[in-house]
């Protein structure tokens, strides 16, 4: 049998009261956002709700399951208010926790639940926050109850947890279930797994023998219920969209598994996943075996206000009158940017599904945060790590996740506690790894650990400037993974994110994001505007001197983004093949203040033979013969000429090519173009150059 499930949200009539402390008992919606969204101002309160336990219970075990409470949640039940029992207690915040009530209640009969919460002002020690805050210069951070609470009947033996992991390069699949079970003895149940296709997909998939466990007396354990070789080749891989195509869907598959016991079902999981491999190769990442760079940008949360990933239109499923999260996806992607960091908060699981469909790379980040240094992370040190199990856990079933970002800007060079958050560091590591140790670990925004670690850098070079690119080294991937900002709200901000990408990508970093798009456009997630969003820059009132150059407001919505220049500037600039010509984007890699690009037309005397030093990338995942086509078209000229390159996936090679400058004219056009199985697939017919007559 399945988990049987009932929403206990207040849009399926559930009745939810709510007192902020010292205050009155009045009526509340659950989860919308917690207690914020609903005006009230206070850093504690008390839930409340009764609901009649379904008579379907009996025999079975009850539970209450918890979405996300924000940030500490004592949780009473019982049959009346008199009779509450304290039944479970939970630090943390986003991320879910559930609770066994089976023994205080009664199928049939009334069930009470309170639910105390003590929002994060409340955890600190010598000022600091003792729990990870995600945005602590966001004053509108979600607290109280959020993203949803249901009630479930599960089997005494039960499926708590299914993991599929995969290797491309063994061939082979493995299939993990974890198993809780309630009784007073222990038991033994037949697991039998079965693969079946998703979406359409069919697929000769290989057979698994059940096997038998062994489960103790309230024991929960993980076993390995099912293994075999996977030979349907590169067809059944999870593919991110790349190059992009309009309404992709990746490659998904379906994993059934049951618990049986003397031949009958006792629980069953059926769930999806995706055949692939992401792994660190020296200096490089590869997905399946091919090298990946990873090209995007990060997603703040509280950027688009109160428990937004859990509220706004933008990030749920797709209406008549907005495209909701996959638009969002599908403008990411359409950028040609194929990863995208959930910065902080964590996201939601639906978002993260439409991310598997998509083929959108995620590096998923905890809120464990350094900036500011407002959090204590050695004396909230278990919170920390019980944060890094609990979000790779809800979340390694995931495809698209390809990173576990533990924490951002995790300390300091000159923090005094130095040597303890460098070993706490570690600890955050090993417990994402212990958890899953199928994808890398990553630190986002730190300065070098050694070996064992890699870091991501921010701001190289220092905020606002134009970046240069992660710390070339062979060892580990490196890349800058944070940049432009705080001018990112400003056309000129804008155009460097594209132009900045160009260096970058020279430069070979691994992983390559800005910060951040909604900044200079606002409205790439449906239903989002200016008006809505908040600028980080403005609420921590930076006054920095790059920063007083750029106003203090997002820029503009964008209603044409595809026929905006600035748009094409980024898509040219991220797109996987691409050639551009090194000389023409070293003098055009600063815009004017006004964002345009290019600015600069440089000079070429009129008559000479010329050689450009083009530059030819191949992000792509498969075909690696590129013909490379260029034209010059002066007032009076066209010559034109081609050749064929050979480009290893996720690499570059140059490409020079020559001509005649023209003699005619003040001015020519310089076009390139690619083609790759006979298809134009990049085109930059933006380069201009003048014509410098030369005295005879």
């Amino acid at each position: 049998m399945k988990t049987l499930v009932t929403d206990l949200a207040s849009s399926r009539k559930m009745q939810w009261e709510f007192q902020p402390e010292g205050g009155a008992w009045s009526a509340i919606q659950v989860p919308a956002g917690g207690w914020r969204t609903q005006g009230f101002r206070c850093d504690a309160g008390t839930y409340r709700t009764s609901f009649l336990v379904p008579h379907q219970a009996k025999g079975k075990r009850v539970r209450l399951e918890f979405e996300a409470v924000n940030f500490g949640a004592t949780v009473w039940v019982g049959r009346e208010e008199s009779t509450l029992v304290q039944v479970a207690s939970h630090l943390g915040g986003w991320l879910p926790f559930g609770v066994d009530i089976t023994d205080v209640v009664t199928p049939g009969q009334c069930c009470v639940v309170r639910v105390e919460v003590l929002g994060r002002e409340r955890f600190k020690y010598e000022g600091k926050y003792t729990v990870p805050t995600a945005a602590p210069w966001f004053d509108g951070l979600a607290e109280g109850i959020l993203r949803g609470v249901r009630l479930e009947l599960v089997p005494t033996v039960r499926i708590v947890n299914v993991f599929v992991k995969t290797s491309v390069a063994d061939e082979r699949v493995e299939v993990y279930a974890t198993l809780h079970n309630t009784r007073n003895q222990r038991v033994s149940v037949d697991v039998p797994v079965r693969f079946s296709g998703q979406n359409g997909t069919r697929f000769s998939y290989p057979r698994l023998k059940p096997v038998r466990v062994t489960v103790g007396a309230g024991e929960t354990r993980e076993f390995l219920v099912g293994q075999a070789a996977w030979t349907l080749g590169r067809e059944s891989y999870w593919w991110p969209n790349v190059p992009y195509r309009k309404n992709y869907r990746t490659v998904l598959h379906r994993v059934a598994v049951r618990v049986l016991e003397r031949k009958k079902t006792l629980h069953a999981v059926d769930q999806c996943f995706g055949f692939r491999e992401f792994r660190a190769v020296g200096h490089t990442y590869r997905l399946n075996g091919v090298r990946c760079n990873l090209r995007g940008d990060n997603q703040q949360e509280a950027n688009f206000g109160t428990d937004a990933y859990g509220m706004a239109a933008g990030f749920q499923s797709p209406t008549a009158r907005c495209a909701g999260w996959p638009g969002a996806v599908d403008n990411l992607q359409r950028l040609n940017f194929n990863v995208l960091r959930i910065h902080q908060v964590p996201a939601t699981r639906s978002m993260l599904e439409v991310c598997d469909e998509k083929g959108l790379m995620i590096v998923d980040e905890t809120p464990i945060r350094g900036s500011e240094r407002v959090e204590d992370a050695i004396a909230g040190r278990e919170c920390r790590l019980s944060t890094v199990r609990a979000l790779v856990r809800r979340d390694r079933e995931h495809p698209c996740v390809v990173l576990w970002s533990v924490a951002n800007e995790f300390f300091w060079p000159d923090s005094p506690d130095r040597v303890a958050c460098e070993r706490l560091a570690r600890m955050l590591q090993a417990v994402a790894r212990e958890e899953d140790g199928t994808r890398p670990v990553i630190f986002d925004g730190l300065e070098e650990m050694g070996p064992d670690v890699i870091n991501m850098q921010h701001y190289v070079g220092g905020c606002g400037l134009f970046p240069q690119g992660g710390q070339p080294r062979r060892d580990r991937p490196y890349g800058e993974t944070e940049s432009i900002w705080p001018v990112d709200n400003c056309a000129m901000g804008f155009a460097w994110m594209g132009t900045s990408t160009r260096t970058r990508r020279l430069r070979e970093n691994a992983d390559i994001r800005n910060y951040v798009l909604n900044n200079a456009w606002p409205n790439y997630v449906p239903g989002q505007s200016r008006k809505n969003q908040l600028l980080e820059r403005k609420i921590k009132n930076i006054e920095w001197p790059v920063a007083q150059v750029v106003p203090r407001e997002i820029m503009p919505d964008i209603a044409q983004p595809w026929a905006h220049p600035l748009i094409r500037l980024l898509q040219q600039s991220f797109h996987p093949v691409a050639v551009w010509d090194l000389e023409f984007d070293a003098v055009n890699q600063y815009s004017d203040h006004a964002g345009n690009w290019p600015v600069i037309e440089p000079p070429l005397p009129a008559g000479a033979w010329v050689v450009r030093p083009l530059v030819v990338f191949n992000d792509e995942f498969a075909g690696e013969e590129i013909t490379v086509e260029w034209e010059v078209r002066g007032r009076r000229t066209e010559l034109s000429g081609e050749k064929k390159l050979h480009v290893p996936c996720g690499e570059h090679r140059s490409c020079p090519v020559s001509f005649i400058v023209p003699t005619a004219g003040e001015r020519f056009q310089f076009i390139v173009r690619a083609r790759k199985g006979g298809k134009i697939c990049f085109q930059e017919d933006r380069m201009g150059f003048r014509i410098l007559k030369v005295p005879r």
